[in-house]
């Protein structure tokens, strides 16, 4: 299991859509949960992932 994933979908509403790439093989995907992009995984191109939390906030602190 991947950071909770039941499965593993790619471009669906639970899944992970590819965002970039770079040359020296790890990819970004932003990871969808109940309908909502929250986080960010990386792929670090040798199956190695880590992932980063994202908040809905604003960027000044305002709500």
């Amino acid at each position: 299991m991947l950071f909770g994933l039941t499965g593993v979908s790619f471009a669906t509403r639970n899944g992970l859509w590819p965002i970039a790439s770079t040359d020296r093989g790890e990819t970004l995907f932003l990871m969808a949960a109940d309908g909502t992009l929250s986080r960010i995984l990386v792929e670090d191109g040798e199956d190695g992932w880590a992932r980063y939390e994202m908040s809905s906030g604003s960027p000044h602190g305002d709500p």
